[in-house]
Formats: C-alpha cells, sequence, structure tokens
C-alpha cells in the first residue's frame, strides 16, 4: 500500500470555495484505491490579510476565516503568529530597498516587496509543515503539497506514484503559470526527498547575495535544478482562487 502525506501551507484564504475540488480530485481517488494519506496543514495567524488583484496593483483586506482549515480534515495541524515570525526575519537580506526605490520592479533588479515578504511567509510555513510530519515519525512514501487556496481541476493520477523516482519530482505541466521559473501550487516527490525541496528558505539569502532578485518561481526552479534529477510535468491543473 501506498503511503502519502499532503501538505498544505500558507493562509488558507479561499478554502471553503475549493475543498470540495481538494475531496474530488484527491481524497476519493487515494480513498477508492487503498492508498493511505494523512493531511498537515501548517497556517498562519495575522492582522494583515492583504489580497493582490488581478492586475497586481491593488489590495483588499479581507479577514481570514480560521476555522475553514477544518474542511480539508487535516490529520495534524498547526497555527502560528505570522507578525511573531517576521520580528525574526532580517527583510534586507533579501530585499534591496535602494534598488527599488529607484527602479521599482524590475527583473534586473528587485521584485516588489510585498511579495517577496509573503513569500518567505509562505516558504517559512511550507518548512514547519515537512517538520510537522517528519516529527510525527510515521513512514510515508511520498510528499504531496498543495496549496490550501487553489481549485482544482483534474484528478490525481495513479500512474505518478510509478512516474516519480527517488530524486524526481512532479509539478503542474501548465507551462503558462511558471512565470520566470516553476510554479509551487503542485509538487509530488518522494519521501525522502521533501526537506531538499520544502527547507528552501535557509538558502535564500544566499541566493540573494549571489543570484541577484528574487522571485519565487525563479528561486524554485534553481531549487529543484540543484536538487533534483528529473522533472515531470503532469496534467494537474490549478488555479489560484482569490477569496470573495
Amino acid at each position: 500500500m501506498v503511503r502519502v502525506a499532503i501538505c498544505y501551507w500558507g493562509m488558507t484564504r479561499s478554502t471553503r470555495l475549493v475543498h470540495h475540488a481538494h475531496k474530488n480530485q484527491i481524497f476519493d481517488i487515494f480513498k477508492n484505491n487503498q492508498v493511505d494519506y494523512d493531511v498537515y496543514i501548517h497556517t498562519w495567524k495575522s492582522a494583515q490579510n492583504m489580497i493582490w488583484g488581478v492586475d497586481w496593483n491593488s489590495t483588499r483586506n479581507i479577514p481570514n476565516d480560521y476555522n475553514e482549515y477544518k474542511l480539508l480534515n487535516p490529520t495534524h495541524y498547526e497555527f502560528d503568529d505570522q507578525e511573531k515570525f517576521l520580528k525574526t526575519v532580517y527583510f534586507s537580506d533579501y530585499f534591496k530597498k535602494e534598488l527599488y526605490d529607484t527602479y521599482g520592479d524590475h527583473p534586473d533588479y528587485e521584485w516588489r516587496p510585498e511579495l517577496i515578504r509573503n513569500m518567505i511567509c509562505a516558504l517559512e510555513s511550507q518548512k514547519r509543515v515537512t517538520q510537522m510530519c517528519v516529527d510525527s515519525q510515521k513512514k510515508y512514501d511520498f510528499m504531496l503539497y498543495v496549496r490550501p487556496d487553489v481549485d482544482i481541476y483534474t484528478p490525481f493520477l495513479l500512474e505518478w506514484f510509478d512516474l516519480v523516482k527517488p530524486g524526481e519530482i512532479a509539478l503542474t505541466n501548465e507551462s503558462y503559470r511558471h512565470f520566470e521559473g516553476y510554479n509551487d501550487k503542485f509538487a509530488l516527490m518522494r519521501f525522502d526527498d521533501c526537506k531538499l525541496y520544502a527547507d528552501r528558505l535557509d538558502g535564500l539569502k544566499s541566493y540573494r547575495d549571489t543570484k541577484g532578485r528574487i522571485v519565487a518561481e525563479k528561486y524554485l526552479k534553481y531549487v529543484i535544478e540543484k536538487n533534483f534529477s528529473n522533472v515531470h510535468f503532469v496534467n494537474m491543473s490549478v488555479r489560484l482562487i482569490r477569496p470573495q
């Protein structure tokens, strides 16, 4: 029997709008095919719940529903204080204000500071949910990372378990969502490889020092190419859903 840890990280935001798709496209498929799985969730509590508009030039403050995580029926879950975590972050390690003040959001200089902040929080959350899973001392064959605020339009195919070998990873084949690198809304890998993927916040400062401008997708591609021997692009169609 295949054993899978399903890991959710970051703000839930719109889980109430998409949880049925997660049930239909992943959970039920696993249940109906004797795939044993547990669900792990790490999320933040925050006084600032800024949601970006589709044009990246506007935001809305929408309160989080701190109970909607229950819709995913987690085996393990954890809330942490996002503001408390951010107080431990030296933002200048990742963002050069003088470059942004001069050039703005420019591919040769800097990314938006709000997006870098969100990225740092997301990576820390992904790292923490992974550690929750490791600390459980349960034995798994695969780690499946999915964002809790995405709708899922295609079913998980069991053949992907045979496809993804040790040292390999599967991502969505929707190339237009990968932007400057690789998108992290869906990722499947062997359990033994999970920390190579999920602990990438640890190398972010060094990346900024040596490679320049940080962009989430660009950095993920760098980490995957460094740590994984092969990337499989599979037909898993997911889309971020902004809360109403």
